[in-house]
């Protein structure tokens, strides 16, 4: 707890430093899961017509067991600004660590053997939040519900392990440091809903919709796809 009140100490000198009057910052931490809507793959690969895969469904499989705090799991750190003039309104950064583990679709001649962005399908984003407070007293003056809902939009990162056509990519460097690259933009609207424990600490409910067109490498080649996921996250707020 001394590293959280130092923050409350430390976030209004960094804010003006950088010459932003100091209102409110918030921290967002969460975990959850995320369901992909069907979809098809487009593959481009040297040798071989371009092949459509269509009715391809992804799978996140969000977390390892036993449960570990690492890369491989499905997270979302975000950090929102706003300002002392217009308290219901603000700016996020956001990074949410997806994936998509290919799990079928109508491919008769095998041409897909596997495909993962299980090192991420990973959104960084800018959005804008408007936010509304409910239950207002002396401890929670701002309310102690607060309703949330955003929109964003931003790079999409992603780094794929695949066996196309039998040939093998990217499967040597997965849970390094390198193979990241961008995959297209995406885009995101979500409400959210926190209940405060302490005027500092709130619990986090949220539903987000994302939505991008991803271009991966893989052998001698691209795969293409859209990519819709309906994502229901819960962790963790901090203000301050």
């Amino acid at each position: 707890m001394v590293g959280l009140r130092a923050l409350r100490y430390i976030l209004p000198l960094a804010l003006a430093s950088l010459g932003l009057s100091y209102a409110q910052v918030t921290i967002d931490i969460h975990t959850g899961n995320a369901f992909k809507l069907t979809t098809d793959m487009f593959i481009v690969q040297d040798g071989f017509e371009p092949t459509v895969i269509t009715g391809v469904r992804f799978e996140t499989r969000p977390w390892r067991l036993p449960f570990r705090f690492t890369f491989d799991n499905y997270y979302q750190v975000r950090v929102g600004y706003y300002g002392p003039d217009e308290p219901h309104f603000g700016v996020e950064a956001e990074f949410i660590h997806d994936k998509a583990f290919f799990s079928s679709g109508n491919d008769p001649d095998r041409v897909v053997q596997h495909f993962e962005l299980s090192d991420g399908v990973s959104f960084a984003l800018v959005n804008v939040v408007a936010r509304y407070g409910l239950l207002t007293s002396p401890d929670f003056p701002d309310g102690r519900v607060h309703l949330l809902g955003r929109g964003g939009m931003g790079p999409v990162i992603v780094k794929p392990a695949s066996t196309i056509r039998q040939r093998r990519d990217g499967h040597d460097i997965q849970g390094q440091l390198t193979g990241y690259s961008i995959g297209g933009l995406g885009l995101q609207v979500g409400a959210q809903v926190k209940v405060f424990v302490f005027p500092w600490l709130a619990t986090s409910l949220e539903y987000k919709l994302t939505h991008t067109n991803v271009t991966a490498p893989i052998a001698d080649g691209t795969a293409r796809m859209s990519l819709t996921g309906n994502h229901f996250l819960f962790g963790l707020s901090f203000g301050f």
